[in-house]
Parts: C-alpha cells; sequence; structure tokens
C-alpha cells in the first residue's frame, strides 16, 4: 500500500498519510506489535508514542480491553527512514501462550510526489457506533483535531489509499412545481447535488472486505482523488454511499476492481421561489 509523506510540510494533510490498527482483547490478553522495516531488516517493539498515536489496553475507559495505534508516517521516518513496512501482531494470554499471530498488509512509504501519487484515491473515515458481526467502536472516544490529539470526542478515524479513481458523475436536480390557473407548470424550488464514482483497481479480500464492511458503513467519510488530469481536484469530499456496483465473479480472480456510487453530504445547493 502506498504511503506518502511532506516532510516539508508535515501539516498539509492531502500530502501526508497515517494508518490505524484496532482491536479488542480477550480478558486478561496481551498485545506485542512489531514494526519491520523489510528494506533494512529492523524490527522494533512498539510500546510507546515513537511511531504514533499508542494506545495500550486500560487507555479507553469505556472500552478497557482495546488496543490500536494510529501511525504517524513521519515519526516512523524519523526512527527508521523510508522503506517497505509490515507491522505484525501477537496475541497472548494470560498464561503468556500464543493465541493470535498476523500480519499487516506491506506499506511502502514514500516523500511526496504529485506524479507518484497519481492514480492514487485515499479514503479517511471516522466510527462511532457497532457494526454487528464487526467491530464496535462505541467508547473509543479520541480523535485527531487539527493534527493535535483530543479525548472525549466519538470516533476512531481511519484512512486508507490504494489505486483507482474517484470521479464526477452526472449532477442530480431535483425540481418541485406547482399547477398555475393557465395549466402551467411554475417552479417552487430546485435541489441541485454533486454525484461521485468511486473506482478502487486491483484489490484483494484482505482489501476490499475491510473497505466494503468497515470504511463504507462510517459515520463519516471523507474521500480524496490525487489524479494529475482530473477536471477538479476533489480533497476530502464528504459524501454518503448510494451503491456499490460492477462487483465482479471472485471465483474467477483474486484481484477484484469494482465501482461505488457516491453524492455529497451535504445536498443544501437550493433554490426556493416564494
Amino acid at each position: 500500500m502506498p504511503q506518502f509523506i511532506n516532510r516539508a510540510d508535515q501539516g498539509n494533510t492531502r500530502e501526508n498519510d497515517f494508518h490505524s490498527f484496532i482491536f479488542e482483547l480477550v480478558p486478561s490478553a496481551t498485545m506485542e506489535c512489531t514494526i519491520t522495516n523489510l528494506s533494512t531488516n529492523t524490527s522494533t517493539l512498539i510500546t510507546n508514542n515513537d511511531y504514533g498515536a499508542f494506545f495500550n489496553t486500560g487507555s479507553f475507559t469505556d472500552r478497557p480491553r482495546v488496543w490500536a495505534l494510529r501511525v504517524d508516517w513521519n515519526k516512523v521516518f524519523d526512527e527508521d527512514g523510508y522503506g517497505v513496512y509490515r507491522f505484525n501482531f501477537v496475541v497472548k494470554n494470560s498464561a503468556s501462550t500464543e493465541i493470535y499471530n498476523e500480519d499487516s498488509i506491506c506499506f511502502q512509504l514514500m516523500p511526496w510526489d504529485c506524479d507518484k501519487a497519481s492514480g492514487t484515491v485515499r479514503i479517511e473515515t471516522t466510527q462511532f457506533n457497532e457494526i454487528e458481526g464487526g467491530f464496535n467502536y462505541t467508547g473509543i472516544n479520541y480523535q485527531f483535531v487539527d493534527g493535535v490529539l483530543a479525548f472525549n470526542i466519538p470516533g476512531w478515524q481511519q484512512q486508507i489509499r490504494w489505486y483507482g479513481r474517484f470521479s464526477h458523475e452526472t449532477p442530480t436536480v431535483e425540481t418541485d412545481y406547482v399547477e398555475n390557473n393557465q395549466r402551467g407548470w411554475d417552479q417552487v424550488q430546485q435541489r441541485t447535488f454533486r454525484n461521485y464514482n468511486l473506482r478502487l483497481d486491483y484489490t484483494r479480500v484482505e482489501l476490499s472486505k475491510p473497505i466494503i464492511e468497515d470504511y463504507f458503513s462510517a459515520n463519516k467519510i471523507l474521500i480524496s482523488d490525487y489524479s494529475t488530469g482530473a477536471h477538479e481536484i476533489i480533497n476530502d469530499q464528504r459524501v454518503v454511499l448510494e451503491e456499490i456496483s460492477d462487483f465482479p465473479d471472485e471465483a474467477f480472480t483474486q484481484d477484484i476492481t469494482f465501482n461505488s456510487k457516491w453524492s455529497e453530504y451535504r445536498k443544501d445547493k437550493i433554490k426556493r421561489n416564494n
């Protein structure tokens, strides 16, 4: 997964990515998370905020068994530089017996380059309710507000960058009319809002499953497009999901490309006639 940072402008959220991990452990279990730079073959056990915002079990008062990490790629660079990274998560029970061991996908950390970012999209979400059959985000009271860590604000923020395109589609125009006494139709009001298509390319199940079942269900969804030849720069556009379309038959391919339809969150472009 491509990940970018702009060392000269670390406050530029468009050009600096982050990534989040969150787990809920069984009682008395502990988590060991190791970050490995596969380019240099160096590994470090994460126990503090050196690599981002680290939340050990007990950090969230209402959810004491939740363990979480928001990776700050600028901090990763400070520790280990650019390269290809992977995270390993090991859960042990109270007897120190390993009960879970899983590697993350690989992340390629690179300096910001608009040409290299072209052809990618970024989805950022905030979750603060329970997904039945999925993760329960209730009680995760934390967010980054203008780059500053703030507690007691509902929401777990996630971000994913992948290959694809987020583009405009035909706007929707909704018009109400009333018939006058001459059998004419006078406009009462007209509302116009934008529609979008999100195409994600070559996704495997380890990406498509959390994107569809978690990211797409979020309370707040922001999508950015990085295509250099786009008609308009789309940055952190807040949208709502309308449908998932063109989903291929998974039986015949590991890497799938699929589309989803979106509309803008604020549909407030309304003309009213008194």
